[in-house]
């Protein structure tokens, strides 16, 4: 586990997997107790998907990821707001969602 705040600083990551490889991504969210909070993760299928958490299953990214032939890419994880989250990849923005109980339905008590 790194220790790391989302509250101050983007995370950065640099992956290099192969479209279709189904490499996994996952970086976990825990709160100051180390109790998991949800977690973000990009599966690296023919066309990318991501997962946030409980917020349903793998989906493709709405906008599609900086590809070209070089397989390196950089992600940067940003807190969006109090309850969001947005994804760059190799400086584009790929993904931006604030999270809430229409969009993560399988949270107990929703």
């Amino acid at each position: 586990m790194i220790d790391f705040d989302l509250e101050t600083t983007p995370l950065q990551i640099k992956t290099n997997s192969t479209l279709g490889s189904k490499d996994l991504l996952m970086v976990n969210f825990y709160d100051i107790l180390d109790n998991l909070t949800g977690y973000f993760a990009v599966n690296f299928t023919k066309s990318p998907e991501y997962k946030i958490g409980k917020c349903g299953e793998f989906t493709k990214f709405p906008k599609n990821l900086p590809l070209g032939l070089n397989r390196d890419r950089v992600w940067n994880i940003t807190k969006a707001d109090q309850f969001g989250i947005t994804v760059h990849c190799n400086n584009k923005t790929v993904l931006n969602v604030t999270l809430s109980d229409d969009v993560c339905t399988e949270y107990s008590g929703n």
